[in-house]
């Protein structure tokens, strides 16, 4: 599926448990170069400075009169300071920073944010930067059943599991300060891995790949492919996007939005929308089709983006593509068990004889 993806060896005589065992081993449990996940750390973590930031342009929102459904009870809605009623919106976060404080209010708890996706960003104690973006973002989920966001609830899986993998291992500082260390120790053995773990590599591209799934075979109903949902949201929003009025004049914008509403388009442009997300759901896996799914995918929520004024939950989807990239791999031996071999004829020397 991937560049370099162990394939089992052929075992006619086996069962088909024993031969999805084996193909599932192949697929996750491998081992390769940290390169993406770092990448994939660096672009998350910048999505979720740039959303913490936004949040700011957006905190009356959270004001605790509009909290009524927590999922848990014990956790309470906080109070929105004096900073968003004396600083504009795009100055509260750079005064948060000067008085950092224990997050006491809304804007800190933001604040906070900031401050941990900025250390998932440059991998410092990136696991403590995980953790922390974890528990901010976690509150604007959880305090009130009515706040569920599609990226919000999206951001929280990717960065869970971030977590738990070795995305500090490259591209960090984190590792940085260790190859350090082991310079100015030059006797002492080398203990940074060439070689990581990639099950949670894996594990968010097939993350990203069930929510294209679930989107298209969500929009699969006559009223979708219709097209006039998407119309209708489309042609009243566009007028209204920012991003549209950058590249478009008023009069273009009003011509936009009558072609959306026209009834004559508005199904070709559903199909072309369920093709998209079909093939993103597949293409992302192999790699003859990675390329065109990227494309796609880029353009599609690229379009959403100028059209609708959407897009944290782009940035989300388009980083997570670099997860679907291996570029070296080899299999994790298991004891008592058959060790697949790599099926890719460039793999490397040392990965094959593994």
């Amino acid at each position: 599926m991937s560049d370099q993806t162990p394939a089992p060896e052929p075992a006619e005589d086996g069962s088909f448990i024993e031969r999805l065992s084996s193909s599932l081993r192949g697929y996750f449990l491998i081992e390769g170069s940290p390169i993406p996940l770092g990448i994939y750390r660096i672009l998350l973590g910048l999505t979720i400075m740039y959303e913490a930031h936004h949040n700011f342009r957006r905190i009356a929102f959270y004001t605790p009169d509009t909290f009524h459904f927590p999922y848990v009870g014990f956790i309470k809605p906080l109070p929105i300071g004096d900073l968003p009623r004396r600083i504009p919106a795009d100055d509260v976060l750079w005064a948060a920073l000067e008085q950092l404080a224990w997050p006491d209010t809304i804007e800190m708890l933001f604040t906070w944010q900031f401050v941990f996706a900025t250390m998932l960003m440059l991998g410092l104690l990136t696991r403590v930067g995980a953790l922390g973006v974890l528990m901010t973002q976690g509150y604007a989920l959880f305090i009130c059943q009515l706040n569920f966001r599609n990226h919000i609830y999206l951001t929280l899986l990717c960065v869970l599991l971030i977590l738990f993998s070795p995305a500090g291992r490259a591209l960090s500082l984190d590792d940085g300060f260790k190859r350090v260390y082991e310079w100015l120790l030059p006797d002492k053995k080398r203990q940074t891995p060439e070689w990581v773990p990639l099950m949670t590599q894996r594990l968010i591209g097939i993350q990203i790949a069930m929510m294209y799934f679930w989107a298209t075979t969500h929009k699969l109903s006559p009223g979708f492919l219709s097209g006039y949902p998407m119309g209708r949201a489309v042609s009243r929003a566009i007028t209204r996007a920012r991003p549209a009025s950058w590249l478009f004049s008023p009069e273009q914008l009003q011509q936009l939005s009558e072609f959306f509403a026209d009834p004559q388009w508005q199904p070709l442009l559903a199909y072309m929308t369920v093709f998209a997300e079909g093939f993103l759901a597949v293409g992302l896996f192999f790699r003859s089709t990675r390329l065109a799914a990227v494309c796609i995918g880029i353009g599609l929520h690229f379009g959403i983006f100028l059209m609708m004024d959407i897009h944290t939950f782009g940035m989300l989807s388009v980083s997570a593509y670099i997860c679907f990239w291996v570029p070296r791999a080899r299999p994790i031996p298991i004891a008592g068990l058959p060790t697949p071999r790599l099926k890719s004829p460039g793999a490397p020397k040392e990965a094959a004889e593994a």
